[in-house]
C-alpha cells in the first residue's frame, strides 16, 4: 500500500512538470528597444500590443528609455496575430512572431516615426496701410500630433521667430487670417507662418513687404485702344496714405521716362479704387512714357512707369464675323473703321481670295464707302461647298496708307453650319442636325462628342424641345427623347419616341432610330 502512495505521488509531480513544460513552450517574452526616427531618441510610453487589427490580446508601453517587455501566450492567439508597436501618434510597426517555443526573443533596436512638425505656408500679405497688414497660413498636414497654436510672426530682419511680434489665430488644420498692426510707415518687414505641435515649431516660406508712407499707393494700368492721336490707360488707387484723394489720374511724356503732373496729364478720380483715362493730342509714330498718379494733402505718389508707341497714322480697321451670314453662293461680310489714324478714310471695304491674307491690289475687293465706322460686304460668285477655303480681310485707305483687319477663314463646315434648320424656343435660337440612323447608347456618345463649326454643346433634344421641334420644322424619322427626365433622359433604358407627325410611341432603347443634334444659344 505504501509503495502504491509513493507511486501516486510520483506521477502527479511528473505530470505537473509536464504541464509546466507544455505551457513553457507556448510562452515567449518578447523584448525590444524602440527609436524615434523623428528625434533619433528612444521613443518612451508608447504603445505596443498583441494584436490581429481587430481583437488585441495584451498591451504594454515603452519606459523611459524606450524599451518593452511582453508576454506572448501562444495558446490564447492565433496565426493572425502580430506584435504592432506605435499608436496614431506615429507611424505604427509590425513585426510578425517568430522564435516560437523560445522563452525569450529580442527584437532589438525598432525605429518607429513619430509626431513630426506641421506642414505649413505663409499666405501673401494684403491690405497694406502704414501701420497695419493682412497676412495668415495654411496648415495641411498636422505631422501626427495636434496643432496646439498657429498664427504669423513678423520683424525688420530676416526670418522672424515666435521670439519676436507674433499674433496666435486658434488651432489645429487650415487656412487662417492674421491681422498684423503696431507697424512703422516706409518700412520693410519680413513675415513668416508658424504652428506649433508636440514635434515643435515650424514656420512657413518668408516673405517680404513694405509698409506705406503717408502718401497714396497707385499703381499704373496696361496700356490699351493705341491709336494716332489717342490711347487709354488708368490707375489703381490701393491705399490713399490716410488722408483724402484730391486729384488722380495720368501723366505722360516723349521727353522723359518719369513723367509727372508737371507734364501733361488727366484728372480722372477722387478716391480708392480704379480709374480710366484717355491720352489725347498724341503725334503719330512717336514713344511715350505713362504714370498713374494720385495726390493728397501730403503730396503725390506716382506708379511705374510704362511706355507705348503711338499709331503710325494709318486707320484701324475690323474685320466683323461673318456668322451665319453665308448662302451656297455668297457671303455676307463687312468691317469697323475705329480709328482714321488723323486723316480722312477715303476708301473702305473687304478683299477676299482663295489664299491666305489678300490685298488690295491682288486679290477681288468690294468697296463699301468712306469714313469711319461700320459696313458691309457682299462676297458674290463664290461656291463655297466646292471650293476649299475662302479668307476675307477688311480694309481702310487714307493718304497714309492701307491697312486690314484680322482675317476670317470660311469653309464649308460654316456653310453646313449656317444652312442647318433653326427655330427659337424658350428665349433661346436652336440649330438641329441629323445625325443618322444609330442605337441609343450611340447616338449619345456621338451628340456628346459631335463638333460643327467650332461649337461642342451639341446634345439630344428634351421631350419638350423634341415636340417644338417636329411642330415648327420639316424633319424625318424618329427622335428619342423623355417625359420624366428632360435633362437626363439618355441614362435611362425605355424612351418615348416620336415621329415625324408628333405621334407618341414606346421603344425599348435598342431600336434603332434616326436621331437629331441641336445647340442652343441665347436669342440676342
Amino acid at each position: 500500500m505504501k509503495n502504491f502512495k509513493c507511486i501516486a505521488i510520483f506521477l502527479a509531480i511528473f505530470i505537473a512538470v509536464t504541464s509546466c513544460e507544455n505551457n513553457n513552450d507556448n510562452e515567449t517574452v518578447y523584448k525590444g528597444k524602440v527609436i524615434n526616427t523623428v528625434t533619433s531618441k528612444p521613443f518612451p510610453n508608447l504603445e505596443v500590443k498583441v494584436t490581429d487589427g481587430e481583437h488585441v490580446n495584451s498591451t504594454v508601453k515603452t519606459d523611459e528609455n524606450g524599451q518593452f517587455s511582453i508576454l506572448v501566450k501562444f495558446n490564447e492567439i492565433n496565426a493572425n496575430y502580430y506584435l504592432l508597436i506605435g499608436d496614431a501618434s506615429c507611424k505604427q510597426v509590425r513585426r510578425d512572431f517568430k522564435g516560437f517555443g523560445q522563452a525569450e526573443i529580442n527584437l532589438g533596436d525598432i525605429e518607429v516615426e513619430g509626431p513630426k512638425g506641421a506642414t505649413i505656408t505663409t499666405k501673401g500679405v494684403s491690405a497694406i496701410t502704414s501701420t497695419s497688414a493682412m497676412c495668415g497660413g495654411n496648415i495641411t498636414d498636422d505631422g501626427r500630433s495636434e496643432v496646439t497654436a498657429r498664427g504669423v510672426c513678423w520683424a525688420k530682419v530676416e526670418y522672424p521667430t515666435i521670439s519676436d511680434s507674433h499674433t496666435t489665430n486658434g488651432t489645429g488644420n487650415g487656412e487662417f487670417n492674421s491681422e498684423i498692426t503696431g507697424l512703422e510707415s516706409s518700412t520693410k518687414y519680413f513675415i513668416r507662418a508658424y504652428a506649433v505641435n508636440s514635434a515643435g515649431v515650424v514656420y512657413g516660406q518668408q516673405i517680404s513687404f513694405n509698409t506705406y508712407g503717408n502718401t497714396p499707393v497707385v499703381e499704373t494700368l496696361e496700356i490699351k485702344d493705341i491709336r494716332t492721336s489717342t490711347a487709354k490707360c488708368g490707375g489703381n488707387v490701393k491705399y490713399d496714405g490716410g488722408s483724402t484723394i484730391t486729384a488722380c489720374g495720368v501723366c505722360w511724356s516723349s521727353k522723359t521716362s518719369t513723367p509727372t503732373v508737371k507734364d501733361d496729364h488727366t484728372e480722372d478720380f477722387y478716391s480708392v479704387g480704379t480709374y480710366s483715362s484717355i491720352l489725347t493730342n498724341l503725334t503719330a509714330k512717336t514713344t511715350y512714357f505713362v504714370r498713374a498718379y494720385a495726390t493728397n494733402g501730403n503730396g503725390t505718389s506716382y506708379g511705374e512707369s510704362k511706355m507705348f508707341t503711338s499709331g503710325n497714322g494709318m486707320p484701324i480697321v475690323e474685320t466683323t464675323p461673318v456668322g451665319e451670314n453665308i448662302t451656297k453662293e455668297s457671303i455676307i461680310s463687312g468691317g469697323n473703321v475705329v480709328d482714321d489714324g488723323g486723316y480722312d478714310v477715303t476708301s473702305r471695304g473687304v478683299v477676299w481670295g482663295y489664299v491666305p491674307y489678300p490685298t488690295v491690289g491682288k486679290s477681288t475687293q468690294v468697296d463699301a464707302g468712306d469714313g469711319l465706322g461700320y459696313f458691309s460686304a457682299e462676297i458674290k460668285n463664290v461656291d463655297i461647298t466646292n471650293v476649299n477655303a475662302v479668307y476675307i480681310r477688311a480694309f481702310a485707305m487714307n493718304s497714309v496708307g492701307t491697312s486690314y483687319g484680322e482675317q476670317v477663314v470660311v469653309t464649308k463646315v460654316n456653310y453646313d453650319y449656317a444652312t442647318l434648320p433653326t427655330m427659337d424656343f424658350g428665349g433661346y435660337h436652336y440649330k438641329i442636325r441629323y445625325m443618322g440612323e444609330m442605337s441609343w447608347s450611340a447616338a449619345n456618345d456621338i451628340c456628346d462628342n459631335f463638333v460643327l463649326n467650332g461649337f461642342s454643346d451639341w446634345y439630344l433634344p428634351n421631350y419638350n424641345e423634341a415636340h417644338t421641334m417636329f411642330s415648327k420644322i420639316e424633319t424625318k424619322g424618329w427622335i428619342w427623347t423623355s417625359d420624366k427626365y428632360p435633362d437626363d433622359y439618355y441614362h435611362h433604358s425605355y424612351y418615348y419616341c416620336i415621329d415625324g407627325d408628333g405621334h407618341e410611341n414606346f421603344t425599348n432603347s435598342s431600336v434603332p432610330l434616326n436621331v437629331y443634334a441641336v445647340r442652343k444659344y441665347r436669342t440676342e
